[in-house]
């Protein structure tokens, strides 16, 4: 998606000299209604290989019974629950369950939820637990009117959470529940669930209900309220006070990603395209280095990152490093830091590489003078192909002459070399594929001039060549 700009947030402490592995999970919400758009939201899912899925509500359309549970959530998701005794195929492997929904309006319709209390073999009452994973201990919450234990800040389903929260040692708590206690869509604020979630702890508050995403900042605080995971789409107001970012177009799902000093999130839609991108920070006691802004965005074909420092001890520098896959991170450049100030100070690097093709992942790692490091990011940012071009080399060329064709997207390709009278000498076409396609070719051709082309579409490249 063009022109997205992906964001950090500094939210709290939290020193690391070094990159634990974080925890990669997806988080999902009003979807359990068959369909294609359920299914391609599963799909995107699939891909992402997430370590387990997170629902907020409405699993289970219209009706919540146990007659429908399985088609509506098993067929797409059997594979990350434990148990499983549905119809579709097999359970999570290693008897773990990597499956954590909770309850919404349409699950709780018979009276009692008795179909996805059946259904599911969640922990504590199931209604509302905890669970730890890493770097997060997740709060699911039960938001439904329905629920015994109230769902009033002062209830006692409130203060479980409150207790909870508070002697929870994770660096990242996660809330989650079905109705959003603010939201720009057809609902719009539910109050009642407006409880003191940041006084409490939490890090990140997220919910659906209303059938479009949207991230907000209330207090300092971040909610996303995440509903397009399959049922409908609905429409939305004018956004609020609060809203960073709001989409209703299309169906889609939340890929997030934790380590110990950061949790990002992105939200995509079931064709792969990213809509926002926002990443949290923490550090446990005072750094040398403050960061109060970390920013990606494309530029043309390039990246341009910026940051600023409201201050710097013994700052040696920042290394900007990049990821295909957000876990294997390699250096591209260093810029030099101030030493010490207390002024605010900032900076910029471009990195102006146009290949390969698809969603990137820069981070910043600090130097100081003493040799340690700490870590800010990742922020994702989507790059796309450059314009077609061909590129034939070494040239002159001997018996093997290497082709690069380099595609804005999938297309296929018909290569010709012609000589010096314009006949067709040799000629293939192949499938080629968005980004750099590489090919090396010994067509059986005596010395002398050439032409090398490559036909894409209505578009022609050529590049005159040189046979020893």
């Amino acid at each position: 998606m063009r022109g997205i700009t992906a964001w950090v947030m500094v939210v709290g402490s939290w020193l690391v000299a070094g990159e634990a592995r974080a925890q990669r999970f997806a988080c999902i919400g009003d979807f359990g209604m068959a369909g294609q758009p359920e299914r391609d939201v599963a799909a995107l899912v699939a891909s992402w290989n997430p370590d387990f899925v997170i629902t907020v509500g409405d699993n289970n359309y219209e009706y919540g019974e146990a007659a429908t549970i399985d088609q509506n959530i098993g067929q797409y998701y059997h594979h990350y629950m434990y148990p499983y005794a549905g119809s579709y195929g097999a359970a999570s492997p290693g008897a773990e369950n990597r499956f954590f929904p909770s309850l919404g309006n349409h699950d709780w319709e018979t009276g009692t939820a008795q179909g996805y209390l059946n259904f599911f073999t969640l922990p504590g009452n199931e209604r509302y637990y905890e669970f730890a994973r890493g770097n997060v201990r997740f709060f699911a919450i039960d938001s439904d009117a329905h629920e015994p234990d109230g769902t009033a800040s002062t209830s006692a389903q409130a203060q479980w959470l409150r207790q909870r929260l508070a002697a929870a040692t994770e660096p990242w708590k996660v809330v989650y529940f079905h109705h959003a206690p603010y939201s720009s869509g057809v609902y719009g604020d539910i109050q009642g669930m407006q409880w003191p979630f940041k006084a409490w702890g939490a890090s990140l508050v997220m919910a659906g209900h209303n059938h479009h995403y949207e991230r907000l900042t209330v207090d300092g605080l971040t909610y996303i309220v995440n509903g397009l995971g399959g049922r409908s789409l609905y429409g939305v107001g004018q956004p609020g006070p609060y809203t960073q970012a709001l989409y209703a177009a299309d169906y889609g799902a939340m890929l997030l990603n934790a380590s110990a000093n950061s949790l990002s999130m992105q939200f995509y839609t079931r064709t792969g395209q990213l809509i926002d991108a926002y990443t949290l920070l923490r550090t446990s006691t005072p750094l040398p280095v403050t960061l109060t802004a970390l920013q990606a965005r494309r530029e043309g074909a390039a990246v341009q990152l910026s940051w600023t420092t409201a201050q710097e001890l013994r700052c040696r520098g920042f290394g900007v490093e990049v990821s295909a896959d957000g876990l294997q991170y390699r250096e591209i450049g260093f810029v030099a830091g101030a030493g010490s100030s207390s002024a605010p100070r900032h900076y910029a690097f471009t990195d102006a590489a146009t290949s390969p093709p698809g969603l990137r992942y820069y981070r910043l790692r600090q130097d100081d003078e003493q040799g340690l490091s700490t870590y800010f990011g990742p922020v994702p940012v989507p790059v796309e192909a450059g314009p077609a071009s061909l590129s034939t080399y070494p040239n002159p060329f001997g018996p093997a002459l290497t082709v690069d064709v380099t595609l804005p997207a999938a297309a296929p390709v018909v290569l010709t070399l012609t000589d010096d009278q314009g006949r067709v000498v040799w000629q293939a076409e192949q499938a080629g594929q968005a980004g750099l396609n590489h090919l090396v070719v010994t067509p059986p051709l005596p010395p002398g001039l050439y032409q090398a082309s490559a036909r894409v579409g209505a578009r022609r490249l050529q590049q005159r060549l040189v046979k020893l």
